[in-house]
């Protein structure tokens, strides 16, 4: 059986596959188009929470894991938690800005992590559109540095570009720059929302022009379409290449956790499923909640297929939740994309 085919009989029979960890808000820079509620008060989960969720989504059948921010590599238990999670047996990701690596860091995440990669974000071919996005003078020379290192580790690293208006014009040179150094790049053309709701990183979202060249050259030099590691990520661009009746794999086969405990259906969807402070995963994943936001998605699924425009191409209920209350509500950066996006593929072809 292929990955993919695994992924959509996950959704089908709501099996638990991919857990995301957000464990910390605190970031050493400062991108304006940032989704995390940075400003959100609570109590953290501790150590001991970590462990309990990380045996029960193991026993529940979850196979990879990702840990991310904010930065989590900030978190003072970033190593104790990724080392409770190799020791499961979880197929570890971690996504970071890569700023405050340094070889002892990097020592320790192969030792005692053992990533099966790092996401690097990206944000520029050069050090004035990078540090630009990032607020952080040097942060692109320190990036590139720790590409070095974590490359002389024998770490495997993914690049992540989130592209906007003020990245675009570097958009081939980044590509680039990446197949330079041997390194895959993952462009994100939707910016999101903030998890509060606001919306105005969606005003730094790329150009309708900028667009049609990422897509053109998407085109022209396709990846390979096969995954093989099973985050909401892969699981949601896999989904829309499959015969199944969801928008995604939110409340199917998808967990977030924020840094307090609450979890959702993914990342983008702010549908609270549950208090995994309180509750256990098995409970959360199977209570009223999560099954409300699996029967949601499948409707959405259903009302995508019914529209020329979005049929086959992604559609985030999450993103149409945080932005109009409601997950079917087809919100229009999803048209535009979708639209530049098979428009692109007639004229490259």
């Amino acid at each position: 059986m292929k990955l993919t085919e695994f992924y959509a009989r996950c959704w089908e029979n709501r099996r638990l596959l991919s857990l995301m960890l957000e464990i910390t808000y605190a970031c050493d820079l400062r991108c304006d188009f940032c989704y995390n509620e940075k400003e959100k008060q609570g109590e953290h989960l501790s150590l001991e929470d970590y462990r309990r969720i990380l045996g029960e989504a193991r026993a529940e059948g979850a196979l990879f894991l990702t840990l991310t921010g904010g930065e989590p590599t900030l978190h003072p238990d970033f190593f104790a938690i990724g080392a409770v999670a190799n020791g499961a047996g979880f197929s570890v990701r971690v996504k970071s800005n890569g700023h405050g690596f340094d070889r002892a860091l990097i020592r320790r995440l192969k030792d005692e992590v053992q990533p099966y990669n790092v996401d690097l974000s990206i944000h520029g071919a050069t050090p004035a559109v990078h540090d630009a996005v990032t607020g952080v003078p040097g942060s692109h020379g320190r990036l590139l540095r720790t590409v070095a290192m974590l490359q002389e580790a024998g770490i495997r690293i993914r690049f992540k570009l989130p592209l906007t208006r003020r990245n675009e014009a570097e958009l081939d040179a980044l590509f680039d720059l990446a197949s330079s150094l041997d390194i895959k790049l993952d462009v994100m053309p939707e910016i999101s929302p903030r998890d509060t709701g606001d919306l105005a990183p969606t005003g730094l979202m790329a150009s309708r022009e900028g667009l049609r060249r990422l897509f053109a050259r998407l085109h022209r030099d396709p990846s390979p379409s096969e995954p093989t590691f099973g985050g909401e990520e892969e699981t949601d661009r896999m989904g829309r290449e499959l015969d199944t009746p969801f928008a995604c794999g939110a409340g199917l086969s998808n967990l977030m956790v924020d840094p307090f405990g609450v979890a959702y259906g993914c990342v983008a969807w702010r549908s609270p499923l549950g208090d995994l402070r309180r509750q256990s995963v098995r409970k959360v994943w199977l209570g009223p909640a999560a099954l409300h936001v699996a029967e949601l998605n499948r409707e959405a699924g259903a009302r995508k297929r019914l529209n020329p425009v979005l049929e086959g191409e992604m559609f985030c209920p999450g993103r149409a939740c945080l932005q109009y209350g409601n997950p079917l509500t087809i919100y229009p950066d999803s048209v535009i994309l979708a639209s530049l996006h098979q428009s692109t593929k007639k004229t490259t072809h």
